[in-house]
């Protein structure tokens, strides 16, 4: 009788079993799911760590102070006696000035918001094997993180500011001179405005990626076309270029133009007073090429570009930083600094109101 009950009592402990197996297979099951999922994601992740430490290995992390190119400063008489070449008349001594009481008004006032984040993107004409470096795209792109809102400020080249320890002269001329960090404190001090850090990209990877993307269609008529060949020929003349690395004259057609890499530098090269106009024509629409292309069309884009690209941070924000990339999947549209019919022409470059030009910044970047 014994045995029996004992017998009884094991069915009974396995049907037990049994049943709470039964009753905890769907938690093993969302277990196992959870697991799975987990696995994915990690490897998902790590994936994207490798692929963003081989992208960054590939950016050039700017390191130390700007220094300024004694050889290149010795042989621009605009620099060798700088008050000097400003007393030559009248109109050289006022824009003299005028730069320099800003300059003062400005480093003494700077405007700064911990919620705003201002990063400074340079386009530097630096095609073949030329040493010199000048900047043919000066922007701001900022990002006010309360109001998640990114501004894009674009500069014209030739504006007169004054230079760190250089002098007055063209905005561009700080980069030819120290690179992007005397740029990037030219702007900051001349402007007033904070600037957390910089990325600096070769023209050349334009060059790559208009080819490979797709060419840039403007509106010109017969007058421009002219000028846009003649600064064609210029380009290849100052690059050294011959017979198929020339950049090629363009035709007119239906009052369209359509540039390839080289024409499109040449073109921003010899915009002149149009140039921040000329710069946001180009970015909206590589740009938009690029991703039209998804993903695929953002790597190619990388992998051109960052070979070519010099970083610098000072106040990193990862979140600012990303927002400021991803905003360019809409079309760029910079805002030209200043109005150009309230400019001047004055010996190697343009004044404005720079009283008004700032605050005009200040605005756009801080809301007040």
């Amino acid at each position: 009788m014994s045995d029996i009950k004992s017998t009884n009592n094991a069915a009974i402990a396995e049907n037990s079993v049994l049943a709470n197996s039964k009753r905890g297979f769907p938690f093993k099951k969302a277990a196992i799911i959870a697991l799975i999922v987990l696995a994915v994601l990690t490897l998902i992740l790590l994936v994207v760590n490798v692929v963003i430490n081989s992208y960054f290995e590939k950016v050039t992390v700017f390191e130390g102070e700007w220094v300024i190119n004694q050889e290149k400063l010795s042989q621009m008489p605009l620099y060798v006696d700088n008050e000097a070449y400003y007393s030559k008349n009248e109109e050289l001594h006022k824009a003299y000035d005028a730069v320099l009481l800003n300059y003062a008004r400005s480093a003494s006032d700077m405007k700064n918001d911990e919620n705003v984040y201002t990063y400074a993107i340079y386009g530097v004409d630096q095609f073949g094997e030329s040493n010199d470096a000048s900047a043919d795209i000066i922007m701001l792109a900022s990002v006010d993180k309360e109001k998640e809102h990114v501004t894009y400020l674009a500069f014209e080249t030739r504006m007169l500011v004054y230079i760190p320890s250089v002098g007055v002269g063209p905005l561009s001329d700080a980069y030819l001179l120290g690179g992007p960090l005397l740029m990037t404190d030219t702007i900051s001090q001349n402007y007033g405005v904070q600037i957390d850090g910089f990325v600096s990209l070769n023209m050349s990877a334009f060059v790559e990626m208009i080819d490979e993307f797709g060419a840039i269609t403007i509106s010109a008529d017969n007058d421009e076309i002219d000028k846009i060949n003649s600064d064609i020929a210029s380009f290849n003349e100052s690059k050294g270029l011959s017979g198929d690395d020339m950049a090629q004259p363009v035709k007119l057609e239906k009052g369209r133009i359509v540039l390839d890499g080289k024409q499109t530098l040449a073109y921003l090269r010899g915009a002149g007073d149009g140039k921040a106009n000329a710069a946001n024509t180009v970015l909206s629409q590589l740009t938009t090429a690029i991703f039209e292309k998804g993903f695929g069309g953002i790597k190619t884009a990388l992998d051109m570009a960052l070979d070519e690209t010099t970083v610098y941070v000072v106040r990193e924000d990862v979140g600012a930083l990303i927002e400021v990339g991803t905003s360019v999947l809409g079309s760029i549209e910079a805002l030209p600094v200043g109005n150009m019919e309230g400019r001047e022409s004055v010996g190697p470059g343009y004044i404005c109101d720079y009283a008004s030009e700032r605050n005009a910044i200040v605005t756009e970047l801080y809301g007040e």
